[in-house]
């Protein structure tokens, strides 16, 4: 519920000292025995832990009050998650089918690509760290085990374009997180690649989202993915693959930044 509350450290500050002094182990390795302690259900019970300054006691507090507001505050977050995970679940549906879920026509994203997601799999936290593309995103420290873990493909003739796609447990106010791997003319990514790292960028950190868009977020993310491979395929060798989408200049500044920031004027125009 709350961020980092994974119910995997025991809210009792003396607990640690407590295990240690029995001859057992972190609290961790008691979790599948004793199950999960969050901190949110210890204050739906009233249960505070209150550390005193300057001492190394702690004392255990209960009330009532602490527990009625502590519940309405939990139930909101609940329901605001469980409508979150059924807007999602739903896109997850249609991407197993291979089908892009339709979006609402106020959002500004051109609706005509030719590239297409041809596969959508489910993947592992192991399998994100193995792969060799994902290591600048496993440096930052912005991936946890505890986040869901997807693979897609997106193919346009020859060229295809894997993405590990990263789910956080309070999507959407965190949006998915998209790691990108070209194959054409050799294994292209973020870090060989200035493109394609633009092109991750123009999906995990450009993009315009609001806490409200849950039944349409991953869609509009795989979306601009798509047409960020058209548009790359489309600059980068244009004799072999005909122009679809609508941008100025090809590439532009000493690095050749392609067009991947699409900007409403008219009927739509990708520029850099």
């Amino acid at each position: 519920m709350p961020p980092g509350d994974f119910g995997l450290e025991s809210p009792n500050p003396c607990t640690p000292y407590q295990l240690k002094r029995v001859g057992l182990g972190p609290f961790q390795t008691l979790v599948p025995d004793l199950g999960y302690v969050y901190n949110w259900a210890q204050k739906v019970c009233g249960i505070d832990f209150l550390s005193k300054k300057g001492t190394k006691y702690v004392t255990k507090q209960t009330s009532d009050q602490l527990s009625q507001t502590n519940v309405e505050l939990v139930m909101k977050t609940i329901k605001k998650r469980l409508k979150s995970r059924y807007a999602l679940a739903k896109q997850l549906e249609d991407l197993e089918r291979n089908v892009i879920p339709t979006l609402p026509v106020t959002i500004d994203l051109p609706r005509t690509t030719i590239s297409t997601l041809t596969k959508w799999s489910s993947s592992t936290y192991q399998a994100f760290c193995q792969s060799k593309f994902t290591e600048s995103l496993l440096e930052a420290e912005i991936i946890s085990p505890n986040d869901i873990f997807y693979l897609a493909t997106i193919t346009r003739d020859k060229a295809n374009l894997q993405a590990f796609v990263v789910i956080k447990n309070d999507y959407p106010s965190a949006p998915p997180i998209f790691s990108l791997c070209l194959n054409y003319n050799g294994a292209r990514n973020s870090q060989n690649d200035d493109n394609i790292r633009d092109m991750e960028r123009s999906i995990n950190v450009d993009w315009n989202h609001e806490v409200s868009n849950a039944n349409w977020l991953l869609s509009a993310q795989i979306t601009s993915l798509c047409v960020g491979l058209d548009i790359y395929l489309e600059t980068e060798d244009p004799g072999t693959f005909q122009q679809n989408t609508m941008y100025i200049k090809s590439s532009c500044a000493r690095n050749r930044r392609k067009p991947f920031k699409f900007r409403n004027i008219g009927v739509g125009v990708y520029t850099q």
